[in-house]
């Protein structure tokens, strides 16, 4: 790039060419060139939709090179995918609103000075946790376990009762494996930890229950405290976030494999994956994606895997810039995991036999766990804005989509402006912006791509009428779906 600044006319490239409205240029030089967080960032300020449809020019092939644009096309194209679509949004704003008229109390860890005298488990149900769970049991007494998901049963059969279990899902599933893997006086001795989202009777079957405030969530943006950070897409990423929100200094991550080590399995013995969730499972073997392995080599991974473990990796980074004692260890043998460091059996067992035993229970659920008030939500300015906001929206969204099929106005600067409408609703009604990204984004990424496809113009002009009747019927849907939820509103 330097030696460009001698030999390049750089005012003359920067210069905005025809009737350009406006053209942004974004340099990333030097280590930021491969910082997939300041790329993804760069799309997200243009529109993530545009990265359907970019162009890549490599310069120089070699090894690392292709291997980093391969990368590269997996994280951007994942990041548009995971914004949290309409109808997932719409199930968490109606499961928050029911789980506060049951008066479901809530975890909020911020500003209450928890600090734990013993390290915290976060127990996946990866295939890992097989040869892990002698560990578990025989040092049980020195750690404080947090369950995660579906490893419940799996504990449950091996005599260990957890000091919590989290989830993260916001559908039913997770309800069904834990009631029918688990007895309820197995789940009576458990407190638990469900995001805001979860479904409404999860809160009703342990022995006692809190929601916490699942960060980028619609059904979140209800409440005024601070949401929590990083605990998804998977529910071994809740359990790390947990721990650290819970105030502990090390963390050991057992059965959180996130690949799959044996082709065959990608869960521990004895997981409801096994028998309740078997066509899902296979589907989850389907991994098309190579990560590092935590102890060398390369394993296969699939596309949530994938982003769970990014997601953990920037939870890592960010959480030790906020606690600097901040440890994690990894003793899986599925993917490496940036930040946490690999521990081969020999050396945990070393660690686990020098910890001190507690010499009480650690108690943060009086502390962190509080009543809800009613005095934090206004939700008949919620339900006003809602409505009013959304069908200005609309009202715009149509006017310029009539102007593109009168022949007025250019197609890929309209979507651009859908997409700078969104922004300025995020600004104004974040619970709208919450419902309404992640859906219309991939919609607008769809007619992105498609209006710049290798076609003749008769057949990008009929593309794009069936595109915009589609949007018609996807926002006038959207409208009914979104009147529908008044009934869900305390009264």
């Amino acid at each position: 790039f330097y030696i460009s600044l001698h030999l390049l006319d750089w005012e003359k490239i920067l210069k905005p060419k025809g009737d350009v409205k406006r053209r942004t240029v974004y340099l990333l030089v030097g280590r930021d060139a491969t910082d997939m967080e300041k790329i993804k960032g760069f799309f997200d300020y243009i529109g993530p939709f545009k990265a359907t449809a970019s162009f890549l020019y490599i310069h120089y092939l070699d090894s690392e090179l292709k291997e980093f644009m391969k990368r590269l096309a997996t994280e951007v194209v994942s990041h548009i995918s995971f914004f949290g679509f309409f109808d997932d949004e719409m199930i968490s704003l109606r499961h928050t609103l029911e789980n506060i008229k049951k008066g479901v109390p809530l975890f909020n860890p911020y500003g209450k000075g928890l600090k734990p005298d013993r390290p915290a488990v976060v127990v996946g149900s990866g295939p890992s946790l097989d040869f892990l769970l002698p560990y578990l049991k025989r040092y049980r007494d020195k750690l404080f376990v947090i369950s995660c998901g579906t490893a419940l049963g799996i504990l449950e059969k091996n005599g260990i009762v957890p000091d919590l279990h989290v989830n993260i899902e916001r559908n039913r599933p997770p309800y069904d494996a834990a009631v029918s893997s688990t007895s309820e006086e197995f789940r009576k001795k458990i407190p638990f930890l469900g995001a805001n989202n979860n479904f409404p009777p999860f809160f009703e079957i342990f022995g006692k229950a809190a929601q916490y405030l699942k960060a980028n969530d619609a059904g979140a943006e209800l409440f005024p405290q601070k949401k929590l950070f990083f605990v998804n897409p998977t529910v071994t990423n809740t359990g790390l976030a947990i721990a650290y929100y819970l105030g502990f200094e090390r963390v050991y991550l057992f059965g959180v494999d996130l690949a799959f080590p044996d082709k065959k399995r990608h869960h521990a013995k004895g997981s409801v994956y096994e028998t309740l969730f078997k066509e899902e499972a296979q589907k989850l073997l389907r991994g098309d994606l190579e990560v590092e392995g935590n102890f060398g080599g390369t394993l296969l991974t699939n596309h949530i895997f994938y982003n769970s473990i990014r997601s953990m990796e920037l939870a890592i980074k960010h959480f030790r810039s906020e606690r600097e004692r901040f440890e994690v260890f990894n003793p899986n043998r599925g993917a490496k995991i940036e930040g946490a460091t690999p521990l081969e059996e020999e050396e945990l067992i070393k660690q686990l036999e020098e910890l001190p035993k507690p010499e009480e229970p650690y108690g943060f659920w009086d502390r962190a766990v509080e009543p809800l008030k009613e005095e934090w939500f206004d939700f008949p300015k919620v339900k006003m804005q809602l409505m009013t906001n959304f069908f200005q929206l609309k009202r715009v969204m149509e006017e310029e989509m009539e102007k593109l099929l009168m022949g007025e106005g250019k197609a890929l600067d309209i979507l651009q402006e859908f997409y700078d409408y969104l922004r300025v609703i995020q600004k104004h009604n974040i619970i709208l912006y919450r419902l309404l990204h992640g859906t219309l984004n991939l919609f607008i990424a769809t007619m992105y791509a498609g209006l710049l496809a290798d076609a003749d113009r008769e057949r990008r002009e009929r593309y794009l009428k069936e595109a915009i009747n589609l949007l018609r019927e996807l926002l006038g849907e959207m409208e009914r779906r979104i009147y529908d939820l008044y009934g869900y509103f305390p009264q």
